[in-house]
């Protein structure tokens, strides 16, 4: 997607592993200074509720486990950045972005659904960046299906980001009526085996309990504090700012700029719905798309300004956050 040569960016390998750990620590600290007060959040999906049920007690376990999810994608994303050369020089920027954003967030300095939806959610999007053909397409349909609907089981308000998978598909070329039918196969199989497994278990209660939290899930909740809604709005301007500079880059690699095409869908579309939907923890969901999408304008651009821009960035997004606990 870029010459070979022009390899600059914002900002050196060494000095983002720097400010990688700073950032990173200052964010994160509170948590693990009043680890007490921070517990496994309530709500989420069936199952949430079952692989969290022996995590309530152990806080610093829960963080933990949290931020190790999170590297883990941070590092596939950076895997990937390269692969499908959606960045023009291999960057650590997409680990800088998916730990420091996070963070910046009180409500997900503990376990919530939201990691986990963001794991299976960034699964069915890299089945469907996968160059395939025939009948491998189908497959990797319906393995975005299968995934989108165990997010659901972890968050229900994950339902909303199926169309804009499919809206993925059609940039990628890929929506065609049979792929279409198999990513509804997909999105309907762990439902049917879950299903199942109760009836079989004779735990038929558990359904109806999965309504009632899918139904209250569904409702609008204005949750936000005033620190919260700005973090927001700043992360909403840099995806516009990213997004006008990928509008202006030029390149014959069809591909990669799909692929960025359908991360900007998924960030933007993460972005209403963790402002609608504070309860169902939709915040990571938006920052591992925008992480991804923040990562390939900043590789694209080193000029001067954009070096400045990126530091004044993360310098006003710490503001921001630390004056919270001002007072």
């Amino acid at each position: 997607m870029y010459r070979e040569h022009d390899n600059k960016t914002v900002i050196s390998l060494a000095g983002l592993m720097v400010l990688t750990l700073l950032t990173s620590v200052a964010a994160w600290l509170p948590a693990f200074l009043f680890a007490p007060t921070f517990s496994v959040n309530e709500g989420g999906g069936i199952l949430f509720r079952a692989i969290t049920a022996g995590l309530v007690a152990h806080p610093l376990l829960s963080m933990g486990i949290t931020m190790a999810l999170l590297l883990v994608l941070g590092i596939v994303q950076c895997v990937q950045s390269s692969n499908y050369r959606l960045v023009k020089t291999s960057s650590l920027l997409p680990v800088f972005f998916i730990l420091l954003l996070p963070g910046l967030f009180v409500s997900e300095h503990t376990l919530s659904p939201g990691i986990f939806s963001a794991v299976c959610l960034y699964m069915a999007f890299t089945q469907i960046i996968t160059p395939c053909t025939g009948d491998d397409a189908q497959w990797r349909s319906l393995e975005m299906g299968f995934f989108i609907a165990l997010a659901t089981l972890f968050a229900p308000t994950c339902l909303f980001y199926l169309p804009l998978f499919w809206v993925g598909m059609y940039l990628l070329n890929r929506f065609t009526l049979l792929n279409l039918f198999a990513s509804v196969i997909g999105c309907i199989t762990p439902y049917i085996l879950l299903a199942g497994f109760l009836f079989l278990t004779d735990q038929q209660a558990e359904l109806s309990w999965q309504w009632n939290v899918l139904s209250h899930q569904f409702c609008i909740q204005w949750l936000w504090s005033l620190h919260e809604v700005v973090l927001l709005a700043l992360l909403a301007v840099a995806l516009l700012v990213a997004f006008m500079g990928f509008l202006q880059q030029r390149s014959d690699r069809i591909h990669p700029r799909a692929i960025a095409a359908v991360a900007y869908v998924l960030a933007m579309g993460a972005w209403a719905c963790s402002l609608l939907y504070h309860n169902a923890h939709h915040t990571i969901i938006l920052v591992v798309f925008a992480s991804l999408c923040l990562t390939q304008y900043f590789t694209h651009r080193s000029k001067k300004l954009t070096i400045v821009y990126f530091y004044s960035l993360i310098a006003l997004l710490l503001f921001v956050y630390g004056t919270q606990f001002i007072g």
